[in-house]
């Protein structure tokens, strides 16, 4: 059995998608993105009310862990991507690790306070951001409040766990992270708990 994940996850505006795709691209593997879902969802379905974001979003939820369970059933590796917090998604990754018991890999992007607040206006005030992603619009305390109330490293059975600084993504070591994730494919012992941190 090759049932592996590699979880590319992390707060907004830390470059998950960004990551992902050139990740998923290198290796020829599929990935499962919730943003992707949200917005077929958004433009497909009519929902009304104050929660339609809420709604939209817990819809996306279910839809990728659907997918990620589908292809745990493929007995190959694969990708994917969001801001998993600990409380709100660990149970999920380990109810299917319980049934398929897969290895993974989580990669956890961390970006400086500052660039991640730049960085998210900016996405908020950008005319070529999906609808579907619109959201609250933070303050600087506000956003300080909401990124130290999600702790986004999953304490997940049979894990390995690479930090990855992504403030600046071209002094990001993209040699050693593919390294990490190829070493981590094709290894047939298995790995648990081990953390690995990554900094320019």
């Amino acid at each position: 059995m090759n049932r592996k994940i590699i979880i590319v996850t992390g707060a907004p505006g830390t470059g998950k998608t960004t990551l992902s795709c050139c990740l998923a691209e290198r290796f020829n593997l599929p990935c499962v993105y919730k943003d992707e879902i949200k917005e077929i969802l958004f433009d497909n379905l009519i929902v009304t009310g104050e929660t339609k974001a809420t709604q939209y979003g817990i819809g996306s939820v279910k839809i990728q862990m659907l997918f990620i369970e589908k292809l745990l059933q493929m007995n190959s590796p694969f990708f994917v991507e969001g801001k998993f917090d600990n409380r709100q998604s660990t149970p999920y990754f380990q109810e299917l690790w319980e049934k398929y018991h897969y290895q993974t890999l989580q990669i956890v992007c961390e970006t400086d306070f500052k660039t991640l607040y730049k960085r998210c206006k900016e996405r908020e005030l950008s005319q070529e951001r999906h609808q579907g992603h619109k959201q609250k619009s933070y303050n600087i305390i506000e956003f300080g409040v909401y990124i130290k109330r999600h702790n986004y490293h999953m304490e997940l059975d049979d894990c390995e766990i690479m930090i990855i600084d992504t403030t600046d993504f071209l002094r990001m070591n993209t040699e050693k992270i593919e390294e990490k994730i190829k070493n981590f494919i094709i290894e047939k012992e298995e790995q648990s708990n081990k953390s690995l941190k990554l900094t320019p």
